[in-house]
């Protein structure tokens, strides 16, 4: 009993250098500039499956899966009347700027009534050019003072 508990622990030592630590890439990832970004908001509503950037564009693409199923309408509804908000602080924290999804920011959304849970969606911000002298870039929902 006792070595394979040893085994076990040495393969788990020998393996948490590959998951590295959960929560300095939580808010790191593929985003514009070097800003810490926190989009923790975005798990009450969906799991994010990925995360992508255009340098071009300037645009980032999160890929969403609904969590819960929801009507359409009442899902847009909400999204335009409490959307998702990033807010942009430099250093001290002073805010640079704000930037917004609503619904016409997620692609995707079906036209059938009811949205199941695990629909895929897309949204899609423009980042602002801010976001390059930004330190933290914090998602809120609604429309925050």
């Amino acid at each position: 009993m006792r070595i394979r508990l040893v085994v076990l622990a040495a393969a788990l030592v020998a393996l948490a250098p590959l998951a590295g630590p959960a929560q300095e890439k939580k808010g790191k990832g593929p985003y514009p500039g070097k800003a810490t970004w926190d989009v923790k908001e975005f798990n009450r509503l969906f799991r994010v499956v990925s995360t992508s950037y255009d340098d071009k564009a300037k645009q980032v693409t999160w890929r969403l899966e609904l969590r819960n199923g929801a009507r359409t309408l009442d899902f847009t509804n909400e999204l335009n009347a409490r959307p998702f908000v990033f807010l942009v602080y430099d250093d001290d924290m002073k805010e640079l700027a704000r930037a917004r999804l609503d619904a016409k920011s997620f692609k995707g959304i079906p036209r059938e009534r009811i949205m199941k849970p695990g629909t895929k969606l897309e949204a899609v911000l423009d980042a602002p050019p801010e976001v390059d002298k930004a330190a933290k870039v914090v998602l809120k929902r609604g429309k925050p003072d």
